[in-house]
């Protein structure tokens, strides 16, 4: 891959500008699927607020029989439409996930053309397994999954929240309570979380390359039992 890498740019990368920077030709269909996601996410609230209305032309008693067919012909039409728009966002990450995925690897290929034989030799196959297949398998739902489905799922609860509170200041400040309890469980949650995910992509690790490297071995063990046989 020719081009300047983000490890040529001068001050070090983070880790969002790497993923960025293997993503560069899709960018404007990320943002498109971002914005798909996001109106997907605001069609959703559609048969809410049909119920909504209902409820209230029943209490009322001005809902009649061709005004409810109406708003339930409204409701599913919108239900309908935020499949379309989550379905499509879906589709347009993950296409932009595989071919971001796919450049990962050409580049760390072209890399191992120049990393010296011995070294290649004294690692483990199962080693070069796990960062070409597993760790970059990671990367896809940061791109295919957290990219779109992040902003829109906070852009939902915040226009829900705006929506209660043009209906009522008082329902909105209650709903708002329940935040600090969330925030506190999320904590208790992640602790000690980077401990424990080290340990696991550890022991990820040291048991692919164990599979690896006895998969490989197999044609030895059938050869030397035909031989002893």
């Amino acid at each position: 891959m020719g081009g300047v890498t983000p490890k040529d740019q001068g001050a070090r990368p983070s880790a969002f500008a790497k993923l960025f920077y293997f993503m560069r030709p899709d960018k404007g269909k990320m943002v498109l699927s971002l914005v798909m996601a996001c109106i997907g996410e605001a069609l959703g609230m559609v048969p809410y607020v049909v119920i909504a209305v209902l409820a209230a032309g029943l209490l009322k008693g001005t809902l009649s029989l061709e005004a409810a067919a109406w708003l339930s012909i409204a409701a599913a039409a919108g239900q309908t439409a935020k499949f379309f728009c989550t379905w499509r966002s879906s589709m347009m990450s993950h296409g932009i996930a595989f071919r971001a995925l796919r450049s990962m690897r050409d580049t760390m290929a072209e890399k191992m053309a120049r990393v010296p034989m011995g070294t290649i030799v004294d690692t483990p196959t199962g080693t070069f397994k796990n960062r070409f297949v597993d760790n970059v398998n990671q990367l896809e739902d940061a791109i295919a999954h957290f990219m779109p489905e992040l902003p829109s799922n906070v852009f939902a609860p915040m226009l829900a929240m705006a929506i209660v509170f043009a209906i009522d200041w008082r329902m909105g400040l209650a709903g708002l309570a329940t935040i600090p309890f969330g925030v506190l469980f999320y904590l208790g949650m992640m602790r000690g979380y980077e401990v424990k995910m080290a340990r696991y992509i550890k022991s990820e690790q040291k048991m692919n390359s164990t599979l690896v490297e006895y998969v490989n071995g197999i044609q030895v063990i059938k050869a030397s039992f035909r031989s002893s046989a």
